[in-house]
């Protein structure tokens, strides 16, 4: 069955990919991504971290699909699927608790249990990430009237969680992308990087980005931005020249890309539970 799913994923993505407009829509997708962290870094950086972002969409997935799933439950599938265990969920739980982007009540059938809803906040925070993934052109304002009347937003979240229950995280389909979704900044990074080509020559996208431009735009700890793009060089995804200018490889390009096929494909099927 795993393979079929994923060759059914690989085929849908290249017929995404064939669209005529893709890569400006592409483009759209990366240069939103860039604007939504400046409006909330904290916040990105934070849940957009692949397996936080996986842990969060299944921790509010009752929200999302009206179903009775208990935390209790959504922890077995975060270990089960994605090795993530309880002590992290809680720690993820407490984060975002803390942030005011959840609220946490006891569920009346059975007072043991937890039950984990997304604030107003939390809809505006984490929502507007999913509505640039699929409406990268447009500006949206998120409240939760808004979303309630979203249908196609709502689909969306329900499919992308369809496949998290079956264990398929995006980075399963495209690999590299881990070498940024996996670090905290990671994926800004990738965007920003990105959305900052300017010129290509020699087989590499030209940038102006250099490890210290990246800590003075993004204001990501210098340490990281190193670990991050050390990881990226050698995995052949960039080049960086003797005064510290990052240029990109073709393998970069075809890694957002890729990502961006996958997710879109993602949010629009969904596999059916038996």
């Amino acid at each position: 069955m795993m393979m079929t799913y994923l060759g059914d994923i690989s085929l849908k993505k290249e017929i995404i990919k064939s669209d005529t407009n893709f890569k400006s829509r592409v483009k759209k997708f990366s240069i939103a991504n860039e604007l939504i962290y400046y409006s909330n870094p904290s916040f990105y950086n934070y849940a957009t971290k692949q397996k936080r972002l996986d842990v969060i969409t299944l921790l509010c997935r009752r929200f999302f699909v009206d179903e009775h799933e208990t935390l209790s439950i959504t922890k077995q599938i975060c270990n089960n699927n994605f090795g993530i265990s309880e002590n992290s969920v809680t720690s993820i739980i407490n984060t975002l608790d803390a942030k005011k982007s959840i609220s946490i009540s006891r569920n009346n059938r059975d007072r043991r249990e937890l039950i984990i809803e997304p604030t107003d906040k939390g809809l505006a925070e984490m929502f507007l990430f999913f509505i640039r993934a699929s409406h990268s052109e447009s500006n949206v304002c998120v409240s939760r009237e808004d979303i309630s009347h979203h249908n196609e937003l709502y689909k969306f979240i329900i499919n992308f969680s369809s496949h998290l229950i079956l264990g398929y995280s995006i980075t399963a389909f495209v690999p590299l992308s881990k070498t940024f979704l996996d670090n905290a900044g990671g994926r800004i990074i990738m965007f920003h990087l990105y959305n900052e080509i300017r010129d290509y020559n020699f087989g590499m996208y030209k940038t102006h980005c250099t490890h210290a431009s990246l800590w003075s735009t993004l204001k990501i700890s210098r340490t990281q931005i190193n670990r991050i793009l050390v990881s990226a060089k050698k995995n052949k995804l960039l080049s960086i020249d003797h005064v510290g200018h990052i240029s990109l490889s073709n393998t970069f390009i075809h890694l957002i890309e890729d990502y961006y096929a996958v997710l879109i494909t993602l949010y629009k099927d969904k596999i059916i539970e038996s």
